[in-house]
């Protein structure tokens, strides 16, 4: 999927586990697409990857997360 989004997008994208990010830059907006958090399995993991999620945040970004709720 990713290579295909890289034929179509000049922005780049990573692909890396939301529990073990290991990214050396902070974004302005980061987006969660594809219900990415609803595969999580408790809480802890949940606090996990949004601890990860703001330790790559700018102080003023944001977080654009995609759910699904059926």
């Amino acid at each position: 999927m990713l290579d295909i989004a890289k034929t179509r997008l000049k922005s780049q994208l990573y692909l890396q586990d939301i529990l073990n990010i290991n990214l050396n830059k902070k974004y302005n907006v980061i987006i969660s697409m594809f219900a990415v958090l609803n595969h999580l399995n408790d809480v802890k993991e949940l606090a996990i990857a949004h601890s990860n999620l703001k330790s790559i945040l700018k102080d003023e970004g944001k977080i654009i997360i995609d759910l699904h709720n059926p």
